[in-house]
């Protein structure tokens, strides 16, 4: 489940009202945390103290999965240079067979 957050600004649905006519004067931001649940998109709308924990988690999150792509790139990179020296220093047959 890869969920996160999304603001939006809505209208009330009175036609006396501001927002009916002029998109600035929209109601909100509110806060909504969006995931998906049994493959449906669900939205929830947060309070204050509610989204300011989750944005936290968010970006906890993002930086997680920044962190672990990064170790990929650096693994990917790192298994060439010893298949590489591997190559040079065992011999041919024994290479062979490990491949």
């Amino acid at each position: 489940m890869c969920a996160g957050m999304a603001l939006q600004w809505l209208t009330c649905g009175r036609a006396d009202c501001p927002c009916a006519k002029d998109p600035q004067s929209r109601h909100g931001p509110y806060i909504y945390w969006t995931s998906k649940e049994k493959g449906r998109s669900v939205a929830r709308l947060l309070h204050s103290p509610e989204a300011q924990i989750l944005a936290k988690w968010v970006r906890n999150r993002q930086e997680l999965e920044k962190a672990l792509a990064a170790m990929k790139k650096l693994s990917q990179k790192a298994l060439k240079v010893v298949l590489r020296m591997g190559a040079e220093t065992m011999p041919k047959q024994t290479w062979q067979e490990a491949a």
